[in-house]
């Protein structure tokens, strides 16, 4: 999920930088989509990181070992 978070900034600095470049304003209108994007993403994370709590009372990887799927 870090990588998704890293490679959507990048396109999101593209757009900001492009619309300033060009003074067009829609790629200030796909970065204000794509925070939007990530902070649903960060969001999710963070509600499986929650639930696997809730689970084990821990966070460590090491302790869902038994999760296949």
């Amino acid at each position: 999920l870090v990588c998704i978070e890293v490679m959507l900034n990048a396109v999101m600095l593209v757009f900001v930088g492009g619309s300033a470049h060009w003074g067009n304003a829609s790629g200030q209108l796909f970065a204000i989509f794509i925070m939007a994007l990530t902070s649903s993403e960060v969001s999710l994370a963070l509600a499986m990181v929650v639930y696997l709590h809730r689970r084990k009372k821990t966070v460590d990887t090491d302790a869902f070992s038994e999760m296949k799927g």
